[in-house]
């Protein structure tokens, strides 16, 4: 999950400046940067509230699929090919023209995109602490970055050849994979969590839950009995 959300996180840094301004407009870079970055904090601080109250077990798969939904919209706003020459995006092409109404609606999309890159960090952060032992926490880490620079590296050395739709549309398929592996993590941790090794050691952990609610022995009980009658005797 976590290689394939941070490549299509990697995708949308290089994708989202020529799907602002298809034709050469001329592209806000700081405010629209400075919204993403505000985007981003108010998804971290929405996490801090939420992991206080639940697990990210339970929210994770509705922020991949909110991920893959927001980068849905450009996906549609550029399924033809784009033109040969459109000019830079800070308004030095045939057309100076300022961000388009598709442009605004596909800005708001990849506020939301960056929404979920801000629940994402702190989630995953708890997921890993919870599932990966300490001692190998950053081999395993490092292991599933392979296949994400080699997926970064095949975007952008490929990115020139494609539509803009393509490559949307690849990070759409990455997301939605993220949501049926939390799903099936999720799965498999109730499955684990139910079973009966799950009841003995819990019972374990907590011996006095069970015999305050089960019977007594009364062997064990007559001794503690009679200790508490001669603690309250007077002293010979």
């Amino acid at each position: 999950m976590q290689a394939m959300f941070e490549g299509s996180m990697f995708t949308f840094v290089f994708l989202w400046t020529p799907a602002l301004s298809p034709r050469g407009e001329k592209v806000p870079h700081g405010i629209i940067f400075s919204c993403f970055m505000t985007a981003c904090m108010l998804g971290s601080a929405l996490t801090g509230k939420l992991l206080k109250s639940m697990s990210p077990h339970r929210y994770m798969p509705l922020v991949y699929f909110l991920a893959s939904a927001s980068l849905t919209v450009p996906f549609m706003f550029h399924l033809e090919h784009r033109p040969a020459l459109t000019g830079s995006s800070l308004g030095s092409g045939p057309q100076q023209a300022s961000i388009s109404l598709q442009g605004k609606l596909q800005l708001v999309a990849f506020c939301l995109f960056e929404a979920c890159v801000g629940m994402f960090w702190p989630s995953m952060m708890a997921l890993r602490a919870l599932y990966l032992p300490e001692e190998t926490r950053s081999t395993i880490i490092n292991l599933f970055r392979i296949p994400l620079n080699m997926f970064v590296c095949l975007v952008l050395c490929k990115v020139s050849d494609f539509p803009l739709s393509v490559m949307f549309g690849l990070c759409i398929l990455l997301l939605g994979a993220c949501v049926l592996c939390q799903l099936r993590l999720n799965q498999l941790t109730c499955s684990t969590e139910s079973g009966p090794g799950h009841v003995a050691a819990e019972g374990a952990a907590h011996p006095s839950a069970s015999t305050a609610t089960g019977p007594v022995d009364s062997s064990k009980a007559r001794p503690s009995a009679s200790r508490a009658r001669m603690a309250t005797s007077p002293a010979h």
